[in-house]
């Protein structure tokens, strides 16, 4: 199999994988009843990202062993996780559109460097002023839509419309973030001159820092191995 057909290979089952844990996560929290299982799917992206940095750590062995120990201590503990990770979703839903907008509302202060501005400076060196009021707009726009995320999950979620609050943390929230790069893609198009403008993945990219080695990463997941005849050294 070519390395094309194994990135398209990966990157489809990758999806499938993805739109999977959405559906399961969205069916077990709108039933609104405590889940073993819904509990898990509710960790499930935290403990991932908890792994991979205790295994990336300089104390490996101390961060590992403490992953292993909480891991143990859920385990332990599966019916209180049961009853309460619909809580577990919204710590990490609205508490990370809370943190987002506390981080690209702080950069809007006058003595300040817009947060789009900063990303913009990544792809353009120094921002000629049209760019910088525009990227200073852009990070206006989506500190509004984190605050906007915020305040209607925490509303929707303590007035009981649990399905309705699942929908939108779990199945709406990514689709609202990508059509948020798309439209103000097809802004900046029309706003800018095209000196001035990067593509969606370099907007993307310099968002997210972690884009770099995820792409790195997936790359080297969907390479040919090497030739290891070609690498051996010849016999004398």
């Amino acid at each position: 199999m070519s390395a094309r057909a194994r990135h398209l290979l990966l990157t489809i089952l990758a999806g499938l994988l993805v739109v999977l844990y959405i559906g399961l996560l969205h069916h077990f929290t709108a039933q609104g009843r405590p889940s073993v299982i819904g509990g898990a799917l509710a960790l499930l992206p935290l403990g991932i990202t908890t792994a991979w940095l205790a295994w990336v750590s300089p104390l490996r062995a101390l961060t590992v062993g403490a992953w292993v120990a909480i891991a143990a201590l859920l385990a332990v503990n599966h019916e209180v996780l049961a009853q309460q990770f619909a809580y577990i979703e919204l710590l990490q839903h609205a508490g990370t559109f809370a943190c987002l907008s506390a981080v690209f509302g702080r950069t809007l202060a006058p003595d300040r460097t817009p947060m789009v501005s900063v990303f913009a400076r990544t792809a353009h060196g120094s921002l000629p002023d049209a760019l910088a009021r525009y990227t200073r707009k852009v990070t206006i726009a989506w500190t509004t839509l984190f605050v906007l995320m915020a305040t209607t999950s925490l509303a929707l979620f303590f007035s009981g419309h649990i399905a309705q609050w699942s929908l939108l943390a779990n199945v709406l929230t990514p689709i609202i973030i990508a059509t948020m790069f798309l439209v103000e893609y097809l802004v900046r198009r029309k706003a800018l001159p095209a000196e001035m403008r990067s593509g969606l993945v370099a907007s993307v990219r310099a968002s997210w820092p972690a884009f770099d080695r995820w792409a790195d990463t997936w790359s080297r997941l969907s390479d040919d191995p090497p030739d290891r005849k070609a690498q051996a050294k010849p016999v004398d």
